[in-house]
């Protein structure tokens, strides 16, 4: 189902185009793109479609892959969240209600974290594959231990 045309939309090659007739908003129609309030709550918006935020000062957090960036140790963040019970550079569930949220600003801050944590799984990726080596090493070692036991035990004899 297409937004349709007669609302004032056209479909074009980067998604769909307002045309320059104005918005109308009327909360009554059935094909409405966008709604304030419904089913008695004054305070929701509705929207039918995507909505595009334009003008937005982003701080996209990529710098979380520079080379200096200071990624915090898990036992740190462990601590961290064992004394304020969430993530942190994540705002609390009281600092929420209090304030709010800035929908903008908690996306980078989402994206930061799954940038931080595809850092500690590349870390600890790392991490196997040396222990798999050294768990090789390890296995011929031990073969060689046993030759060497039995080579020692028939001389004993």
């Amino acid at each position: 189902m297409g937004i349709p045309q007669s609302a004032g939309f056209r479909p074009s090659e980067r998604g769909y185009r307002r045309r320059l007739a104005p918005l109308k908003i009327d909360n009554a129609a059935n094909n409405n793109l966008l709604r304030l309030g419904r089913n008695g709550l004054p305070g929701e918006v509705n929207i039918t479609g995507t909505l595009v935020v334009n003008n937005t000062a982003l701080n996209v957090p990529d710098y979380v892959f520079d080379a200096d960036y200071a990624l915090r140790p898990l036992a740190e963040v462990q601590a961290f969240i064992d004394a304020n019970s969430h993530l942190p550079g994540v705002p609390s569930e009281a600092e929420i209600k209090a304030d709010g949220v800035d929908m903008t600003a908690m996306q980078m801050t989402l994206l930061k974290k799954v940038e931080e944590l595809t850092l500690y799984t590349l870390a600890q990726e790392d991490m196997i594959a040396m222990q798999q080596a050294e768990l090789r090493e390890l296995r011929v070692l031990k073969g060689q231990m046993a030759r060497i036991e039995t080579l020692l035990s028939g001389q004993v004899k």
